[in-house]
């Protein structure tokens, strides 16, 4: 796995909506932001939501392009049920090349999922690996931030809006920007850390909740992953999928078409 993610790394600065390598798989943009397959697949149908500004994190993010994003996740998810019979829904973004991002350019990861995949679905654990207390969380009117109960790493983090709904998508823009607020403000409280994973499950009957990991070089989690793969715990797929650029693209058409 090591070898695959050196390779992951040797990518593009930044994803260019004007390359060929972006254009040819586009599946749909709007003024501020785009989607297009992922590169290397975990799932068939995974896909990648960016700012066109080439953006490294979710501080430098506008309260408009936070809402570009989300209004494509939203178009993207019905689309996704339709061509690959998706059942449930993995999100994600990394900040930091420790926390395996690959690319200098914040983007939002969207995985389909099905029952009996294997998976992993909750993004918490029995195995507490170190110290939680002495640590005040900030809070707005719009968002509050708890210790996950049973943390994967130190510092695990689960930002809940205050109004409580099944979907990110659900959330009207004046609490998107407050939940904006609230991970500038939680990430402040772990200046020392190499980079940070963001995650959210979404299932039928479960509600909405953002983990945020602080990771340091050199460290696992508790379940016993790099920090590096914390998107990749697929536990019946050995490695992600080689790229295949015709099938990216006909990907991209078949999505287009259940547009």
């Amino acid at each position: 796995m090591r070898n695959k993610i050196a390779s992951l790394r040797s990518g593009p600065a930044f994803f260019d909506i004007n390359t060929p390598h972006i254009s040819d798989r586009l599946v749909y943009a709007n003024e501020l932001a785009f989607v297009f397959p992922a590169q290397s697949p975990i799932h068939p149908g995974h896909l990648l939501v960016c700012p066109r500004r080439p953006i490294k994190t979710i501080n430098e993010i506008s309260v408009e392009e936070f809402s570009a994003v989300l209004n494509i996740i939203k178009k993207m998810l019905p689309v996704l049920q339709k061509v690959f019979q998706a059942e449930r829904f993995d999100f994600a973004w990394n900040e930091g090349r420790i926390a395996g991002q690959s690319v200098a350019h914040l983007h939002f990861h969207i995985i389909p999922r099905h029952e009996g995949d294997d998976g992993v679905s909750n993004y918490q654990t029995d195995d507490v690996p170190g110290p939680r207390e002495n640590i005040i969380l900030p809070e707005n009117k719009f968002v509050y931030a708890v210790l996950a109960t049973n943390p994967i790493v130190p510092g695990h983090i689960l930002l809940h809006p205050r109004k409580r709904v099944r979907s990110i998508t659900e959330i009207p823009e004046n609490v998107q920007a407050g939940l904006q607020q609230l991970i500038i403000a939680t990430k402040k409280i772990f200046s020392a850390a190499d980079g940070f994973n963001y995650a959210w499950h979404e299932t039928s009957g479960r509600f909405f909740e953002l983990a945020l990991l602080p990771r340091k070089k050199g460290d696992q989690d508790s379940l016993g992953y790099d920090p590096r793969n914390y998107l990749y715990r697929i536990k019946n797929v050995n490695d992600r999928q080689k790229e295949d650029t015709a099938g990216l693209k006909e990907i991209a058409r078949l999505i287009r078409e259940k547009m």
